[in-house]
């Protein structure tokens, strides 16, 4: 069956445009992470060493009221899960998804949401379990897969700092291994064939700092997060808005269709090839400078290549990374990230770090030059000594954070 469009993500931005108001980066993104999704384990880029599979944990942060979860609503609400179907659901169950059949897919695919515990994500993986004959060979034996995507709306309805098993979980399963044990606290021990998880997710600055596990920049989960920042205004309320139409939404499901049957093994365009590899060797300039991204740094390159076999299924079946593709590819995650030192600059900080980060969100929620006295109220309100008062103004403006001017403040460089 032909395509629709000749690119999935352009043809979702297209659709929702101004008509779903959230920012167009979050709408590219939740396009990628849904093709990211659908692809599965079933697709993978083969590095020699190991495979890789396309799947991604992306995080959409900023002020609350700018549209990040808006931006879910026509690849995930309108076309991801019209293919889709919860855990554990088969073919003679009044739950199975019609859709499946009438577009023709061997599988369908699996979601999961907020609330969710770690045991609970250990149950549903395990549901989502089935053998891939098509991929099956002799050499290699039975092909696993238990493929998965978490769609969450708020970090905090399903990660915590404390919550060191679901970090654990989660930064192995970015690796998408042949199989994992998986041992919880009260649920027993999960063995998981073919594990693949895919996830997407909302959260405020604030929200970053305080759910993420302080050992998340350690342990590896936060160099396998790619945070997209927009700096986006507060989305404006009103009591009736448009949509993308009913031909737009059935034709992307068309495309998705395609997308969601497509399986085995992604390369390079053999004239581009060389290109890529000098290209990586090179450092994949501009390189990001925060000290905050070294670790990230480390899997820059598996991000790209995860990125480009998503840009690649959204505009051909071919399962081909060409030299358009490739620099697609960099330009998304070179925009992405030019604003993840926004989003990382007070992780890991504890106590401090929450308090100037929720200071800074109040200031910019004034937007202009305002009493000092306002301000100490609002460090009163979060301090429990004056002597903390003083301290957290004068950190403030001597990092910049802040311009004291007399009996004035104002937001920092």
């Amino acid at each position: 069956m032909s395509r629709c469009h000749p690119d999935f993500i352009q043809a979702c931005v297209g659709a929702a445009g101004d008509v779903i108001r959230a920012p167009r980066i979050y709408q590219k993104w939740s396009a990628i992470s849904a093709i990211a999704g659908a692809l599965g384990r079933k697709c993978w880029y083969d590095a020699g060493a190991f495979e890789l599979r396309p799947n991604l944990f992306i995080m959409l942060v900023d002020a609350p009221g700018t549209g990040k979860s808006l931006s879910f609503s026509l690849p995930y609400e309108k076309v991801y899960k019209k293919l889709a179907v919860l855990t554990g659901t088969r073919k003679d169950s009044d739950n199975w998804n019609p859709n499946i059949d009438i577009f023709g897919l061997d599988y369908p695919l699996y979601w999961t949401g907020d609330r969710v515990t770690p045991e609970e994500l250990g149950v549903e993986l395990t549901r989502t379990y089935h053998t891939n004959l098509a991929l099956s060979t002799p050499s290699n034996g039975v092909f696993h897969s238990s493929s998965i995507s978490i769609i969450t709306s708020e970090l905090g309805t399903f990660l915590n700092r404390n919550d060191n098993y679901l970090q654990r979980f989660l930064t192995d399963m970015w690796d998408s291994r042949p199989d994992y044990n998986y041992r919880t606290k009260t649920a027993g021990v999960f063995f998981i064939k073919g594990p693949c998880v895919n996830w997407l997710s909302c959260a405020t600055p604030t929200d970053f700092v305080n759910c993420m596990p302080e050992s998340a920049k350690d342990q590896g989960l936060l160099s396998r997060i790619i945070p997209i920042y927009a700096d986006a205004p507060r989305l404006v309320d009103d009591i009736e808005y448009s949509k993308a139409s009913d031909v737009d939404v059935y034709n992307l499901q068309c495309d998705f269709a395609e997308i969601s049957k497509m399986r085995g093994r992604f390369s390079f365009d053999p004239a581009f090839k060389e290109e890529a590899r000098a290209d990586v060797r090179a450092g994949l300039l501009p390189v990001p400078t925060s000290f905050m991204l070294d670790e990230y740094r480390a899997r820059r390159v598996s991000h790209l290549l995860k990125i480009a076999m998503a840009i690649s299924a959204s505009q051909d079946s071919n399962m081909l990374i060409t030299a358009q593709v490739w620099a697609r590819a960099k330009e998304l995650l070179f925009e992405a990230e030019g604003g993840m030192p926004h989003v990382l600059t007070f992780f890991g900080l504890g106590k401090t770090g929450q308090l100037t980060s929720d200071l800074l969100r109040f200031i910019d929620s004034v937007g202009k030059p305002f009493p000092l006295t306002l301000l100490r109220r609002e460090i009163i309100k979060r301090v429990s000594t004056s002597a903390e008062v003083e301290t957290t103004l004068k950190v403030m403006n001597d990092s910049g954070m802040i311009s004291i001017q007399g009996t004035q403040v104002k937001r920092g460089g």
